[in-house]
């Protein structure tokens, strides 16, 4: 049989705030005039306590049996920095920083570009993107800015045997860290990409957290894996929208044992309800991370 169980460390939702590219220092709170919205009155209603928040970007084949050497993806990510014009203020993402029972905000997002042997970066696309087109438009025009430049040096023969060939890449832009401003500033490892924004916002409180719906039907387990006495594991990361409903563009599978599994996975979650967190009361969308176990019954 199979079984799921939700877990939920990431979690999203739509507001504005002002944002800098990143800097070494930490940037002064900032807001917008609030819109009539309940997240926004309740902003107003927030406390003076801040953390600061930053994101980092990284770069990763598509296709997972491939490799980009981390001193290329590194200089990809420093490039998209160097590029990256944010307008100001700009709507971005609610990520829960793990702060208690506080979140704060963030940008996270998903993109496709083409890296081919000479260097160059062809047709940068959002895949699911952060659901924010001011800052998808600012990521898209920082990869092609690089590339129009044409700064980055020839890909590695290991990756792209020659200049005519190319490599399919995605850049996952997300949280790396946040902490107290009375706090030192946490250190960063090479897995967690390199810094792209860094700003101080309130905290404001999770009231209600997403919780999947009694009644969703779990994946059907796959024949041809049951047959062979096949257990395995899936976990992905998607936003549960302020309705309930998956977004399935902004499904990604973050470890995956069988494809078999992962194809089970993808099409029970076009079905599956949530219940949707709320902060200060308000529904939001919300980035969870969710494990699917398949276990055979003994």
């Amino acid at each position: 049989m199979d079984v799921a169980r939700s877990n939920h460390p990431l979690r999203v939702a739509a507001l504005t705030i002002a944002l800098m590219t990143w800097s070494a220092t930490a940037l002064p709170a900032q807001r917008r005039e609030p819109e009539d919205t309940c997240l926004q009155r309740a902003m107003l209603r927030g406390g003076s306590d801040t953390a600061i928040v930053q994101a980092g970007s990284l770069f990763l084949p598509v296709d997972s049996t491939r490799r980009v050497a981390d001193e290329y993806a590194t200089m990809l990510s420093q490039g998209l920095r160097q590029f990256l014009k944010l307008p100001h203020p700009l709507p971005v993402n609610v990520v829960d920083a793990r702060v208690l029972a506080f979140t704060t905000v963030s940008v996270e997002g998903v993109y496709r570009v083409v890296l081919h042997g000479d260097g160059h970066l062809t047709h940068p696309e959002p895949v699911g993107g952060s659901g924010v087109k001011a800052f998808d438009d600012a990521v898209i025009a920082a990869l092609v800015t690089l590339d129009t430049l044409s700064i980055m040096p020839p890909a590695s023969p290991n990756v792209v045997p020659s200049p005519n060939d190319s490599i399919a890449l995605m850049l996952v832009i997300g949280p790396q860290a946040s902490w107290r401003p009375n706090q030192p500033e946490p250190k960063i490892g090479p897995m967690q990409g390199v810094p792209l924004v860094r700003f101080r916002t309130p905290l404001l409180r999770i009231t209600k957290e997403v919780q999947p719906l009694p009644g969703n039907r779990g994946p059907r387990y796959p024949d041809s894996l049951r047959a062979a006495n096949v257990e395995g594991h899936v976990r992905v990361s998607f936003t549960v929208r302020a309705d309930g409903r998956a977004r399935m563009e902004t499904v990604r599978v973050i470890k995956s044992s069988a494809p078999e599994f992962r194809d089970a996975v993808l099409e029970a979650l076009r079905t599956m309800r949530f219940s949707p967190e709320e902060i200060e009361g308000c529904p939001v969308s919300t980035m969870i991370q969710m494990p699917f176990d398949f276990q055979l019954a003994r």
